[in-house]
């Protein structure tokens, strides 16, 4: 008995690690998904200014933990959303209104997908 203490404690530890990860994951995908709404808002009002602003917000917070989400995600999916923040910083230079919103509901959707796949599940693990 006394030597599964140990295993089993080592378990419980990357188990609560998984789940910490997951929900810090979740939660800052939620506030960048709220800001590239904001941006969306402005970019709707026509305030490209404050579009591009809230833009770069959410770019910097991303580039700030990118290097943890190296960590816990697919490199090909962290890749594919800095291409989607530089078309959609791209558009918003040349105030394009529609492609605009459509690289940000992408981003947005592809955002979530890497949170949805950081969540602990049955499908996730198997």
């Amino acid at each position: 008995m006394k030597n599964a203490i140990l295993p089993c404690a080592v378990l419980a530890l990357l188990l609560a690690a998984a789940l910490w990860s997951a929900r810090s994951v979740e939660t800052e995908v939620a506030a960048c998904c709220a800001a590239l709404e904001t941006a969306s808002a402005a970019a709707q009002r026509g305030d490209w200014p404050q579009a591009e602003t809230a833009l770069s917000r959410v770019r910097a917070q991303w580039a700030a933990r990118r290097a943890r989400y190296h960590l816990v995600t697919a490199h090909d999916a962290l890749d594919a959303a800095d291409a989607l923040f530089a078309e959609a910083a791209s558009h918003a230079s040349e105030r394009d209104r529609g492609a605009f919103l459509a690289s940000l509901a992408a981003l947005t959707t592809h955002l979530r997908a890497i949170s949805a796949r950081q969540q602990l599940s049955l499908r996730s693990v198997l």
